[in-house]
Order: C-alpha cells, then sequence, then structure tokens
C-alpha cells in the first residue's frame, strides 16, 4: 500500500531563484545572531557588492529572531550609519535601511 505524503513537504517556494519583481537572482536567507549581527550584515553587503561586480543580481532575507525592538533600533542605526558611508564613497545616493520584527 503507497503512503500519502503530505502537500507541506512538496511545497516549493516559487520566488526562490527570483526577486520581488520576479526577475531571475541568486537568492539567499541568513539568520542574524545577536552577538555577530553587525559583522553578519557587512558580510552581506560585501557579498552584494562582489555579485554586483560580477554583474549578477543578489537578494538577501534576512531574519532576526530574538532581538528586542531596542537592539533592533541601534542595529538600524549602525547599519544606516555604515551604508551611508559606503554610498558617500561609491557617490551614490542612500535613502534608509531598516530591520523590523515580523
Amino acid at each position: 500500500m503507497k503512503k500519502n505524503k503530505s502537500k507541506k513537504n512538496h511545497k516549493v517556494n516559487r520566488y526562490n531563484g527570483r526577486n520581488v519583481y520576479g526577475q531571475r537572482c541568486i537568492a539567499k536567507t541568513v539568520t542574524l545572531e545577536k552577538e555577530t549581527a553587525l559583522e553578519q550584515y557587512l558580510d552581506i553587503l560585501d557579498d552584494v557588492e562582489a555579485h554586483k561586480r560580477k554583474g549578477e543580481t543578489l537578494e538577501y532575507t534576512v531574519f532576526s529572531p530574538g532581538f528586542t525592538k531596542e537592539e533592533l533600533e541601534e542595529l538600524n542605526g549602525a547599519i544606516e550609519r555604515v551604508m551611508a558611508f559606503r554610498a558617500r564613497m561609491n557617490n551614490t545616493n542612500f535613502l534608509t535601511a531598516e530591520l523590523k520584527t515580523a
């Protein structure tokens, strides 16, 4: 007798390998840890810039479980300063960056 497998096990994210606009990209997911969150974010930025130089599109999904609202605000401030600095180095505009709790 054949067992019926759950459909949940066979679901595939239809956006995997595509960005929010439906264009082909490399999709990566990162879960931030409290102790190394800023370093992880800097690694993400380096990876994005390396793929940009190659002409590849890269999209990250970042999860931040276990962070309090205050900790996320501190991290957002640090990230925003780093991104503004990098934007000035590359002569590009920078508006804002924000991590939100789900």
